[in-house]
């Protein structure tokens, strides 16, 4: 897992900017996702800004904006299931709500230490693509850094119920979900569920740091 955290912690500042919509319920009633995501990245990057004495005196501030912001807008269970892969079909609900609940807090503590990094980068939507299902839609960023080559985020967005959800965030072509399956399915051979999960619990009450 520290892998992939190091594959992933200085390109996914957009990871922060998750899109979010309001629910649909005929065509016209649609916020275009586009407009949703620019919305959610000027609140949370807005409030990272106006609560910097507050994070640099107590960084775990921002595991609550974090919670308070992104959170809602993530499919926590479907990434969760996607995580697992096979041994989430033959896992119990009590072992799927569990590993659920700690891949969110381990996802809020990664997504803590990248909005650390964040220093006022200018970000760039390039484009809204749907896939081939008609509930999916690929939300393409780029995130501009003085002097170096912009970084290429797209988020995997899915229609649930009445609102759309982020199922997966790709940076220069790395699926998040993927790469966390990679290294929980090694862990989950070796150790079994029920042990990674206590792992998981064990990582995330550690002070934030």
């Amino acid at each position: 897992m520290r892998k992939a955290v190091s594959i992933f912690a200085r390109l996914l500042l957009l990871a922060l900017l998750l899109p979010g919509t309001l629910g649909v319920v005929a065509a016209d009633a649609v916020t275009p996702p586009l407009k949703m995501v620019r919305s959610a990245s000027d609140t949370v990057l807005g409030r990272v800004i106006a609560d910097k004495a507050l994070i640099e005196k107590d960084r775990a501030h921002v595991l609550g904006l974090i919670n308070e912001i992104l959170i809602p807008h993530i499919d926590d269970r479907t990434m969760a299931r996607r995580v697992l892969g096979k041994t989430w079909e033959t896992a119990s609900e009590a072992q799927r709500a569990s590993f659920t609940r700690e891949f969110r807090r381990y996802m809020v503590r990664f997504y803590g230490q990248v909005l650390l990094l964040y220093s006022g980068e200018k970000v760039e939507y390039s484009s809204v693509e749907q896939a081939s299902q008609p509930d999916v839609r690929k939300i393409s960023s780029l995130i501009s850094r003085s002097g170096e080559v912009p970084i290429e985020a797209a988020y995997r967005t899915e229609l649930r119920s009445d609102e759309w959800m982020v199922t997966d965030i790709l940076v220069d072509g790395i699926s998040m979900v993927h790469a966390n399956q990679t290294q929980f399915k090694y862990l989950i051979t070796r150790d079994g569920l029920e042990k990674v999960t206590s792992m998981l619990e064990t990582r995330n009450d550690r002070p934030f740091r």
